[in-house]
């Protein structure tokens, strides 16, 4: 007699790619008696070392499908986890914290304004920050941000720097994935950029960059990972993101040719709103301007900061081009980065470090051999 057929096995298992065992059972008395389903049976897949099961965190899922809050808005329960206790140590109590954060809106906050002022302290600033490793990681980079290296030996790659940057990595390996980690990775960057650590500051601002996609910012609608439900939110990872924009352009100055980590801004991307009135935790829609507008004294610093940014990202495009530049586009930049100097000149209370950020685009496109 003929042997009894094996079933054509379930379309999944090929898929599945792992190894399968199948059991051929006792066959009782005459062969012809029993069914195709007690001839063959299927188990489970075989592991030696137990089941090969892995559960997904959320901020995975996301990332890989970042269409499923789309259309509703999820929180997700934190972990109550405090951070390590020589990082805490260099924090301070919360006067000290308290100290730190006010010399940051003071100084640093006035001419690269990207965190909410207002959101800082009524969600961040509080006694049980410890227990947020993102909040911990932003605190520590404002720290960084506001200590200056000791005189002697004179080096910024401080014990704090140290610090911050392997605290950011694993925090950054972690299950938590918020707009605080990437404000931090500015903040640290900026350091860099500031005291001239490279090529650390040029790869922290590409890390950085990819920080901002992966949260969905500056992407397509259809990549949002989380539905923004107030202005001041869209207004903050507007602005950190322009932030990046700034220092990627800035970081080239010195080796014109390097590829931005970020794209080039569009004439109808919308520049920052009133700075004063986003520290109150106002933003009023019919504020906002895009790139094209006219630049006049009613721009604020740090919109001006931002055209400047995307004018200086021109100018590098074209001295490191290999193509002859006609002179009626070296005729217009030169005509928008003097209008860009007066602009600056006109707003109260000039800055005039972001006013030298734009001769420094002048000179590039003038003596590009200086650079």
């Amino acid at each position: 007699m003929a042997a009894p057929r094996q079933p054509d096995l379930p379309q999944w298992i090929p898929r599945r790619n792992v190894a399968c065992e199948y059991v051929r059972p006792e066959l009782n008395g005459d062969s012809t008696s029993a069914s195709a389903s007690d001839r063959w049976c299927y188990s489970s897949p075989v592991d030696d070392d137990g089941p090969d099961v892995r559960s997904i965190d959320f901020p995975t899922m996301l990332f890989l499908d970042p269409g499923i809050l789309q259309h509703g808005q999820v929180e997700v329960a934190r972990a109550a986890t405090t951070a390590p206790e020589h990082i805490l140590h260099l924090l301070g109590d919360m006067d000290d914290t308290r100290v730190t954060a006010g010399k940051f809106f003071e100084h640093i906050h006035l001419w690269m304004p990207f965190i909410s002022k207002k959101r800082f302290y009524e969600l961040h600033l509080r006694s049980s920050f410890q227990s947020r490793p993102d909040v911990v990681l932003l605190l520590l980079s404002l720290k960084l941000i506001t200590t200056l290296p000791p005189a002697s030996p004179r080096s910024p790659r401080t014990p704090l720097y140290h610090a911050a940057k392997h605290f950011y990595l694993d925090v950054e390996g972690s299950s938590v994935f918020s707009i605080l980690i990437l404000q931090a990775g500015v903040l640290v960057a900026l350091y860099e950029l500031g005291h001239g650590i490279y090529p650390a500051a040029f790869l922290s601002i590409g890390a950085c960059a990819r920080y901002a996609h992966a949260l969905g910012i500056n992407v397509s609608r259809t990549v949002n990972t989380k539905r923004v439900l107030t202005l001041v939110e869209v207004e903050e990872r507007r602005r950190v993101w322009w932030a990046i924009v700034i220092l990627d352009r800035f970081v080239s100055i010195g080796c014109p040719g390097r590829p931005f980590a970020t794209a080039d801004p569009q004439l109808e991307d919308l520049l920052p709103a009133d700075d004063a009135a986003w520290d109150q935790g106002i933003v009023r829609p019919d504020d906002s301007f895009t790139l094209s507008s006219p630049m006049t004294g009613h721009m604020r610093k740090f919109a001006l900061l931002c055209q400047a940014a995307r004018l200086l990202g021109q100018v590098l495009h074209h001295v490191s081009s290999d193509s002859a530049i006609h002179d009626n586009v070296w005729i217009q930049l030169d005509r928008t980065l003097q209008s860009m100097v007066a602009a600056s000149l006109n707003v109260d209370c000039p800055d005039y470090d972001q006013i030298s950020f734009v001769y420094r685009s002048v000179l590039l496109y003038s003596f590009p051999n200086l650079f």
